[in-house]
């Protein structure tokens, strides 16, 4: 046998200068190198390891200038480094080809085979070049030596080598004659010296655009100071002024403030929002010299300059910058990033846009070259982004791994991408002390109502692909841009095999913001997390990334691709443009806004808390202004309403007035401790001629109108300047849906537990009236003892069959022998009798234009087993009977839904009709006394002194607080006994957490341990 041995084959993209003029710019070409190598001895060593070790080697070499002019100085360099870095691993480098074409090949080696397979000795041959007779070439004249005589076939095969000199070459870089060979070390000097030049070349255009970033950074933000209605977006005084309260409390010594007593009746500052992005604004206030409005501007040319930095990180390290300066501003200019940032005031998302740059760029480097500082960089990266935003972290991670699923099926490379699947799942382990928190308790919800939300994040792809409504202005509709989407499709059939995978993931993730997709994703289990609008960053930086790595893209496809995105990004200047009015005050116009809502004067007379009940219409605006501006004032509400704990009390008042239940509304911001109410006019159930309506259930609560006008109703109790409030209820209401019956009877009291049996008999026996609905059990034998011991002891009973629990045996809906029937009514009920009177509904609502139910068809139950009918109707001859009792007067057993229908309709008739059947008035209401109490507030320390006992001090009841026993709450409102309560703010679950984090901690130390074992024991084996 002659040969006996391997032979590798790599791919180099690279550019080389022009022969024909060296001053014109370098030219890319795909090198092919082929490696000859044999190992030492007769044992057999497997090679898959040396072929990964040298196609790393040649990595740093891809997309790079390899500063020379012909192929042959480039090949007689790598032969020689290839060679040294070959030897001591068991195998000898034979040969080395390298070729731009199967006609151009160079060869080079220091032992080359006869045909008698005889070794011949000799030193390199350099700055050789052949075009291959086989294949139609002819032997080169000119600056260089021609090789005669070699074929192309198996390297037993070779013949000698015959060298004939050529013409002389006075180029620097061939200075090459017969009489004086230049050696492979003077190639080396020469190529050193040449990389040399082009490094310096390459760090000057890298500063230049480094320049320009800095200039077009310092643009926007002189265009939006300038403008004068910064700060733009609807959540942007929320982080505004939670950073300012970090940097207030960083001037006094505190690095992390856990409690803020001014919102929602006091909440947790960082537990549902992330520090970083806040902690990043309160850096940019220290800058701005403690100006918080400046603070917001420069952030703004922070997350420019961070994010464009990000891609040019990646231009110089594919020698692609002057794409990658065009992605970094086309990056921020993105339409969705430019809602998210100008329109909804994201500050998080903003900063984690400016993130994903670095995040794609090393999650891409790994998966070529498997380094493990590419990896650490990944999980650094993810956990910064996490404790940004928790959400769109998981959101991220899901658009990744959909992505990194695809590029390991196509490029056949299961290990890095389950390696990186790994390091960022590690990610969220190491954020466990922020982030395990945040998920137990309110700022994770689920259910039917987020399904409702859910529904916003989708719509037709026609819509979001049609940019003719950002042309007219509408930046508040969705759009990912048609040209991207262009991009997707061409990148998707044509792209390179790696930058396919990037394509398709984004256009998945696309397709899956649709009204189709949404019908799929709202009926599966985890659907609250499955908000695929802002799934979409992810995507786009996918599709921008694999457009910087599409390099065989022919260039005019590439500018016409390119002016288009520019093109699609124009209409973005509406984000940031609104108009040049020179150096308005920004302070003097939110100060004029606050005059004109009424804010101002409702701060003036505020003694404790102030209440504004603007459906949100307001924004984050109202609640910085009350609580952050010139003499702060409490405020029940805040931003972000989803982490309050006293999030279902705002939603009840926010409900109570949207649907005209104005003695409710009144009476629970009694309870809340708000003596002053502000409710713009618009928002009542019938607008102007609600007026007299809401100022009689404001006297009934006590509260007097103070002003109308500017189209605001302002309302103040008087009061001493710190209360607490000592309530008497007369009646109770226990289960999910049970707190609808309060919205009509406020004397109802809100019960805190849903089910029945963790109620004593002495707790429930104080009230007249029990509502049940929406409750639970743990025993129903027990459930229906306590019940029927309640009702022997004067207590009625209403018991509301249409939420009942279903029986564990025979799975019936039935409680003390009544039963539910189902049944369904359409557009509205028979004509209903009760105690002789009758009574004739309404239509029932359709609210499904506003996002709600569609409820002309109405699924009921009526009710089987009752001894007395007390309330029935007629259905084709058929009685119904919808309230009555079993034996047992004062247990009464409801049908048909009837309060949720008046809730929903507003049904007068009906209204009156449960005011009968429960015996109550609309207007009564619980009996409450304003008592003093003295609070104060120190570092971690809140100080109750109060002369009374069971005292809602209206401080919410959040689970940061301790105290000596365990503190009692009610309706999320902490209670205090007479004497002084002295409560500690704690870090919530900081054991669980730093646990998570410890494990996360030394899962990734030992991943990099794996990392690096695997590392050296390839080389090993190479």
């Amino acid at each position: 046998m002659s040969f006996q041995g391997y032979k590798l084959k790599f791919d180099l993209y690279a550019s080389h200068k022009s022969i024909s003029d060296p001053a014109m710019p370098e030219h890319f070409h795909n090198f092919t190198i082929t490696l000859y190598i044999k190992s030492y001895g007769n044992e057999l060593i497997l090679f898959e390891k040396i072929e990964e070790n040298i196609s790393e080697w040649l990595e740093q070499y891809q997309n790079k200038s390899l500063h020379v002019m012909f192929i042959e100085a480039a090949g007689d360099a790598l032969y020689l480094a290839l060679k040294e870095k070959i030897e001591g691993t068991g195998f000898e480098l034979i040969r080395l080809d390298i070729s731009e074409s199967p006609v151009h090949v160079y060869s080079v080696s220091e032992k080359i085979l006869d045909g008698s397979v005889n070794l011949l000795e000799y030193s390199p041959l350099l700055n050789v070049s052949w075009n291959n007779p086989a294949a139609g070439g002819t032997f080169e004249s000119g600056n260089h030596f021609a090789v005669e005589n070699i074929e192309s076939g198996s390297i037993a095969d070779e013949t000698a080598v015959s060298v004939t000199p050529a013409k002389e070459n006075t180029s620097r870089e061939m200075a090459l004659t017969k009489e004086e060979p230049v050696t492979a070390e003077q190639v080396f000097s020469e190529i050193a010296a040449a990389k040399e030049r082009g490094q310096s070349l390459t760090a000057f255009k890298f500063m230049l655009y480094i320049s320009a970033i800095l200039i077009v950074s310092l643009g926007i933000m002189y265009i939006v100071r300038a403008g004068g209605s910064y700060p733009k977006g609807s959540d942007i005084f929320c982080h505004i002024y939670r950073a300012d309260l970090i940097f207030q409390s960083l001037k006094k010594g505190v690095f992390y403030p856990l409690y803020d007593p001014y919102w929602y009746n006091g909440v947790e500052i960082m537990r549902y929002w992330g520090p970083l992005p806040l902690y990043t604004l309160a850096l940019m206030q220290y800058f701005a010299g403690g100006d918080s409005m400046n603070a917001y501007i420069l952030f703004t040319g922070l997350i420019y300059i961070a994010g464009s930095l990000g891609w040019m990180l990646s231009g110089l390290r594919y020698n692609r910058m002057g794409l990658a300066f065009l992605l970094g501003i086309l990056w921020f200019f993105q339409p969705e990033n430019m809602a998210v940032f100008f329109e909804g005031g994201n500050l998080p998302r903003a900063l984690i846009a400016a993130i994903l740059p670095y995040l794609v760029y090393f999650m891409w480097n790994y998966l070529k070259a498997g380094r493990i500082r590419d990896a650490l960089a990944v999980i650094f990266l993810q956990g910064l982004i996490g404790i940004c935003h928790g959400g769109i972290a998981v959101m991220l991670f899901v658009t990744f791994a959909l992505f990194l699923g695809i590029y390991g099926a196509v490029m056949k490379e299961s290990k890095r991408v389950l390696s990186l699947l790994t390091g960022m799942l590690l990610a969220f382990a190491l954020i466990g002390i922020w982030l395990y928190p945040a998920l137990i308790g309110g700022g994770v919800t689920s259910g039917s109502s987020t399904n409702q939300v859910m529904k916003n994040f989708f719509q037709s792809l026609f819509v979001s692909l049609n940019p003719i409504y950002r042309l007219q202005g509408m930046t508040d509709i969705f759009y990912f841009g048609l040209p991207l989407f262009v991009l997707l499709v061409f990148g998707v059939i044509y792209g390179s095999k790696e930058t396919v995978p990037a394509f398709l993931a984004a256009m998945l993730i696309l397709f899956s913001t649709s009204k189709t997709a949404y019908e799929i994703f709202s009926r599966l289990p985890i659907s609250q997390f499955l908000w695929m609008q802002r799934f979409i960053p992810g995507a786009v930086i996918l599709a921008l990334f694999a457009f910087l790595q599409w390099k065989k893209l022919k260039p005019y496809i590439m500018v016409l691709l390119c002016l288009a995105l520019i093109l699609d990004t124009l209409p973005s200047y509406r984000y940031i443009y609104s108009g040049v009015n020179g150096a308005q005050d920004v302070y003097t116009a939110q100060r004029n806004n606050a005059d004109n809502l009424l804010i101002s004067d409702a701060k003036k007379i505020t003694s404790q808390r102030l209440a504004i009940l603007d459906l949100s219409r307001y924004g984050a605006f109202a609640p910085y202004y009350v609580a952050g501006t010139d003499k702060r004032i409490k405020y029940t509400f805040g931003a972000g309403w989803e982490g309050a704990h006293t999030a279902s009390n705002i939603v009840r008042l926010n409900t109570a007035l949207a649907g005209g239940n104005y003695y409710y509304l009144f009476d629970r911001c009694l309870e809340l401790g708000s003596d002053t109410v502000l409710i713009p006019t618009v928002f009542l159930e019938n607008k102007e001629e609600d007026i007299d309506k809401i100022a009689a259930a404001a006297e009934k609560s006590g509260y007097a109108r103070k002003e109308n006008r500017n189209g605001s109703l302002l309302f103040h109790r008087n009061t001493i300047s710190s209360f607490g409030v000592v309530t008497d209820y007369e009646y109770m209401a226990i289960g999910s849906s049970a707190k609808d019956i309060a919205l009509l009877f406020p004397a109802f009291k809100e019960g805190d537990s849903l089910q029945l049996d963790s109620y004593t008999y002495e707790e429930l026996k104080e009230y007249k009236k029990i509502y049940l609905s929406g409750f639970t059990y743990k025993n129903k034998k027990g459930a229906e003892e306590l019940l029927t011991a309640l009702a022997g002891s004067g207590t009625e009973i209403f018991i509301d069959m249409n939420k009942i629990p279903a029986d564990a045996k025979t799975n019936r809906y039935e409680l003390l022998g009544v039963s539910a029937q189902v049944i369904s009514f359409k557009d509205y009920f028979p004509k209903l009798k009760y105690e002789g009177e009758n009574y004739v509904s309404e239509m029932f609502a359709d609210t499904k234009e506003e996002g709600g139910e569609d409820l002309s068809t109405w699924n009921t139950v009526y009710l089987d087993g009752i001894k007395e009918k007390e309330g029935t109707c007629n259905l084709d001859g058929t009685e119904l009977v919808f309230e009555g009792t079993a034996g047992n007067k004062n247990i009464h057993f409801l049908g048909f839904n009837l309060p949720y229908h008046v809730l929903t309709s507003q049904d007068t008739e009906i209204a009156e009709l449960l005011k009968q059947i429960f015996k109550l008035d609309t207007d009564s209401l619980p009996l409450r006394t304003i008592v003093p109490l003295i609070i104060s507030y120190c570092h971690n320390k809140i100080i109750i002194t109060s002369d009374y006992d069971n005292v809602n001090t209206t401080l919410s009841g959040l689970d940061i607080l301790h105290g000596k026993g365990t503190l009692k709450t009610d309706n999320n409102l902490l209670v205090a006994d007479k004497g002084i309560t002295v409560i500690t703010i704690k870090y919530p679950y900081f054991v669980q957490g730093l646990l998570i984090s410890i494990i996360g901690i030394t899962g990734t130390v030992l991943y990099l341990f794996w990392l690096k074992r695997n590392r050296m024991k390839s080389d090993k084996e190479e």
